[in-house]
């Protein structure tokens, strides 16, 4: 949506009353996608929260068994490391693609504050204005854990470092 939006302002010859009309079609697209975000909002939060519980309580397992094996089977080790690290990108997708999503609406925001302050055709100035406005006080847009948490690519990178952490302390005592 956010690069349709672009290339139809970027087309040569586009009258300003065509632009307002991209500008309210955009803004239709965009409540019928976070509309239908809402629901799925809550959902993942949830998920995402037990999802990171049950990672890391399965990446100190996995040490703790790797450590204590009678006869440690290294095919055995590869596969399960190889299962925790897919395990842990399917816990990390959604934050990276609601982050992306995120960059994309900053790019539109960009872009619909220039036509804001290139033209002075009033209905245009309107309908940009009501989109950004109603672009930033949409809170389906962020996506939180415990409305204080951001869930992206930080987050995903402040839980692998504890979980290192975490790893190298049993580590530590287990020697």
């Amino acid at each position: 949506m956010c690069k349709a939006l672009k290339d139809k302002f970027e087309a040569r010859n586009v009258s300003e009353v065509e632009k307002s009309r991209h500008v309210e079609d955009f803004m239709v697209q965009y409540m019928v996608a976070t509309d239908n975000l809402d629901g799925t909002r809550n959902v993942m939060r949830t998920k995402m929260i037990a999802t990171s519980f049950c990672e890391f309580s399965r990446c100190i397992i996995a040490v703790y068994y790797t450590n204590y094996s009678l006869a440690p089977n290294p095919m055995k080790n590869i596969i399960w490391f190889l299962e925790l690290s897919l395990s842990g990108f399917a816990m990390a997708a959604p934050m990276m693609l609601m982050e992306s999503t995120e960059n994309y609406l900053e790019e539109t925001k960009i872009l619909l504050t220039g036509e804001l302050l290139t033209y002075k055709d009033n209905i245009l100035r309107n309908t940009v204005y009501d989109a950004l406005d109603y672009i930033d006080n949409n809170i389906s847009s962020r996506y939180t854990i415990w409305n204080g948490f951001p869930a992206n690519l930080s987050f995903v990178i402040s839980f692998f470092n504890i979980t290192i952490s975490y790893i190298i302390a049993t580590l530590q005592f287990l020697y």
